[in-house]
């Protein structure tokens, strides 16, 4: 039987500071309490971490990170010179900070509408009152394609804004 990485038991003879070497039962303690971490991946699951890996390896990687960057910066500049928040630092997730959860989820609806999508992150993962949106750029995502999908945003932030202000009264925008 190969041996494996598991948790210290308090009766091991052999202490090491988190993990000890282990053999016979405990591994199969282990399997039983944690099966899916010692499954061996799948064929498509390896199709796609080896191609990833040819093209990080490859001339192309440095192409697409160049074009990735670009639609990066292209949508948070938009983003930031129409007034909003984005949050964190350039990377292929941009977080958009939204506010209030109402205006999030009528500004989301909106924008699934409209064909821009934008996975909403609300309480209880964000503090109540911040509820944001996770927008994910992708090395095939064009500049223009990064403006309107900014243009689109924030109208559909402005539209969410107006309808809940009649519907519910203005303090809920």
């Amino acid at each position: 039987m190969p041996l494996l990485l598991a948790p210290a038991h308090k009766d091991s003879e052999r202490r090491l500071p988190r993990l000890q070497l282990a053999r016979g039962e405990a591994v199969r303690e282990d399997v039983r309490r944690f099966p899916l971490l010692l499954e061996r991946p799948v064929p498509m699951q390896t199709a796609v971490v080896l191609t990833a890996a040819k093209i990080i390896r490859s001339s192309e990687s440095d192409e697409l990170r160049g074009r990735l960057f670009q639609a990066i910066d292209t949508l948070r500049d938009e983003l930031g010179g129409r007034g909003l928040t984005c949050m964190g630092f350039p990377s292929p997730i941009v977080p958009l900070l939204i506010g209030k959860e109402k205006l999030a989820r009528v500004t989301h609806r909106l924008l699934f509408d409209q064909g821009v999508l934008a996975f909403m992150v609300e309480f209880p993962v964000t503090p109540t009152g911040s509820s944001c949106f996770r927008l994910q750029v992708q090395a095939g995502h064009q500049p223009e394609e990064a403006r309107e999908a900014a243009r689109v945003i924030d109208r559909s932030i402005a539209e969410a804004r107006a309808y809940l202000s009649t519907a519910f009264g203005s303090d809920l925008a």
